[in-house]
């Protein structure tokens, strides 16, 4: 599950729902981090975030 919200004068925020043994969901802006089993993951940046087609980049901490 993923939403996208910007609030008049806020940060993008992002709601994440994942499943990995559990489900964990997050409420994340972009540069936090939150954990995937062993891993740690950021929320990176949203791609065409104004088209219907945008794109959330997660990406791996290394």
């Amino acid at each position: 599950m993923i939403h996208l919200h910007t609030p008049p004068g806020g940060p993008l925020t992002l709601r994440l729902g994942l499943v990995a043994e559990e489900e964990h969901r997050y409420t994340l802006h972009v540069g936090d981090t939150f954990p995937v089993r062993d891993e740690t993951w950021a929320f990176d940046r949203v791609n065409d975030q104004e088209s219907e087609h945008w794109v959330v980049v997660l990406r791996k901490v290394l």
